[in-house]
């Protein structure tokens, strides 16, 4: 045995698992840190998701009488996870509709302007993601 590599082999494996050792936290914070943003990333669709469900509600709701256009009016109701809000009212020449969705901690909000052509169907002039 060489007495001057005698002692070697402890700082070396010390080392190597203090490198091991930062490699699997980075690892670990980054597996945490992905899960995260999956997670609020699915929330703000499903609540996109709903706000969808909630215009289209507020759309049947009209087609199916028409008089509920010519007042502020407004649904609720639930898809899937996802809860939603639709109000509307009267605008020049058909009505504006403001629909929110929720899940969890995400809220999305929609908002669209319907107008009806000369058979009474309804359609969207405008739409945009309100923020």
């Amino acid at each position: 045995m060489n007495p001057r590599r005698a002692g070697t082999a402890l700082p070396v494996v010390l080392w190597a698992l203090i490198i091991l050792g930062a490699l699997s936290t980075a690892a670990f914070v980054t597996a945490v840190l992905d899960l995260k943003l999956a997670i609020h990333h699915r929330d703000f669709a499903a609540a996109l998701g709903g706000a969808e469900a909630g215009l289209a509600e507020a759309l049947a709701a009209v087609a199916r009488q028409p008089a509920r256009a010519t007042t502020p009016d407004s649904i609720r109701g639930t898809i899937g996870s996802a809860t939603y809000q639709a109000r509307w009212e009267p605008a020049a020449g058909g009505f504006r509709v403001v629909a929110t969705g929720v899940q969890g901690s995400a809220e999305r909000r929609v908002e669209a302007w319907i107008s009806s052509d000369a058979g009474g169907s309804l359609r969207i002039s405008a739409w945009q993601e309100v923020r």
